[in-house]
């Protein structure tokens, strides 16, 4: 092992503390987002669970 090696082994994070800190900034960019791009999201949710039930969409 060379010494960049030895170092990263000793930064490593668990699992469980890398899914949080990337929940905790996916949750702060969000948090940051207008109602327009939400609304549009969501738009884009309930049409994608619409495809998944078998309902066939149109574009609107």
């Amino acid at each position: 092992m060379n010494e960049t090696s030895d170092k990263r082994s000793g930064d490593k994070m668990s699992d469980e503390q890398f899914a949080e800190q990337a929940k905790q900034l996916f949750d702060n960019s969000v948090e940051q987002l207008d109602t327009a791009t939400l609304s549009r999201l969501n738009q884009g949710r309930h049409a994608a669970l619409e495809v998944l039930q078998g309902n066939r969409v149109t574009a609107t």
